[in-house]
């Protein structure tokens, strides 16, 4: 649950239908994984540094979606197009 929203959460609304199929074929995937290796499937580690994890925005940047104002970023996803 924890990888599927990792990896899910910043681009997909949970309310539209990408990510009820994108969260079925996660756990097909991880069941699979399970069969064939008879180990649950570990966290991928980028650059070797370990699961990512969420650090403090570098000063002056913003992110991508970024809605404009100063209060607090209110990021869009794929299924809301925003205003």
């Amino acid at each position: 649950e924890a990888l599927h929203l990792s990896i899910i959460k910043p681009f997909i609304s949970p309310h539209c239908d990408h990510y009820r199929q994108t969260r079925v074929l996660h756990e097909v995937l991880l069941r699979a994984v399970r069969e064939v290796t008879g180990k649950d499937a570990t966290f991928i580690r980028w650059n070797l540094t370990g699961p990512a994890q969420q650090g403090p925005e570098p000063p002056g940047e913003k992110p991508i979606a970024w809605s404009g104002t100063d209060e607090g970023p209110e990021p869009r996803t794929i299924c809301d197009p925003g205003p």
